[in-house]
């Protein structure tokens, strides 16, 4: 893979995965989009709105993450390649205006205020607009895979690779069975078209790979994964699925948290907590959807303390 390359991949997918560590060394893969590459100083930027602070509170006690290249799907890059950027992130919690514009005039990879706007649209989604913060991720790690089938040994193009897998964790305190329903949760998870598996890697960074859905049992999912990925023995996980449409305007996703264990010859996903939503590809019902939804989570913010200027207005 050249470097013209890479840089045309993380800085032209239309939507990203981002990895992020749980309190208890699990991992939460959310896609994100809004995001941009700067190969001089190999920092990864996507915007979060204060709507959203569960993810930018954990990004605060855990700023080791992973960003997944997985999809070219309505993005500019031409390649098949798999990238997976392991960093750490930094962000303000108060926003700038100047800051995020950039990211809604970014040709070919977004949609922001001048395409979604209007004079009723303006004012009802602004806080979505502009109550949200620009998140940095400054590349650790670069490793990449010819295409998602991640066949092989990864090519490290920036940092060192990782030398040894994560040793196994102990089990939660109330098991590792299925906590939600699992044959339900299979159905859902074939209909999207892409599905990413994280965990914790040894050197504490999240590691993610993607999967398919074989079959549902009494001990959870079966998955299939790229050869060698996945490490021996059991740990906390998380498995999301999603798709989306051109402008992300449409969404599905499936988003779990879980115990994964891989007996060397099975690899399994019991899943213990579970999000679902889908937004129909529909300009007016998203922005119905996403004024509403905006102004709930921003409520939600100000009753938790969350520490920004945006939210004291």
């Amino acid at each position: 893979m050249t470097v013209d390359e890479l840089n045309d991949v993380l800085d032209g997918d239309f939507v990203v995965g981002l990895a992020q560590v749980t309190p208890l060394r699990g991992v939460v893969v959310s896609p994100v989009n809004s995001a941009g590459w700067d190969a001089e100083t190999s920092i990864f930027a996507f915007t979060s709105d204060l709507a959203a602070f569960r993810k930018l509170r954990r990004l605060e006690r855990n700023p080791q993450v992973a960003i997944v290249f997985h999809t070219r799907e309505h993005g500019v890059a031409e390649t098949d390649a798999y990238v997976l950027v392991q960093g750490r992130a930094s962000f303000s919690w108060d926003p700038d205006r100047e800051d995020l514009a950039p990211f809604y005039r970014r040709p070919g990879t977004a949609l922001g205020p001048e395409q979604l706007g209007g004079r009723l649209w303006d004012r009802w989604l602004r806080p979505f607009w502009w109550d949200r913060v620009v998140v940095r991720v400054r590349a650790d790690r670069i490793l990449a895979f010819p295409d998602a089938a991640c066949i092989g040994a990864a090519t490290v193009l920036a940092g060192a690779a990782e030398v040894e897998d994560p040793a196994p964790q102990s089990p939660p305190a109330k098991g590792t069975e299925p906590r939600v329903e699992v044959a339900g949760t299979v159905r859902g998870l074939r209909k999207l078209n892409y599905r990413l598996l994280g965990w914790v890697g040894a050197d504490g960074y999240p590691v993610v790979v993607p999967v398919g859905i074989e079959a549902a049992t009494t001990r959870g999912i079966t998955l299939s994964a790229p050869i060698g990925s996945v490490p021996l023995g059991g740990r906390r996980a998380g498995l999301t699925g999603h798709s989306f449409t051109a402008g992300t305007l449409g969404q599905r996703q499936t988003a779990l948290t879980g115990w994964l264990e891989n007996d060397g010859g099975t690899v399994t996903y019991a899943p213990h907590t579970r999000l679902n939503y889908v937004i129909p590809p529909s300009r007016t019902f998203w922005r119905l959807v996403v004024g509403a939804v905006t102004r709930v989570g921003l409520h939600r913010a100000r009753r938790d303390g969350v520490p920004s200027t945006a939210l004291a207005r």
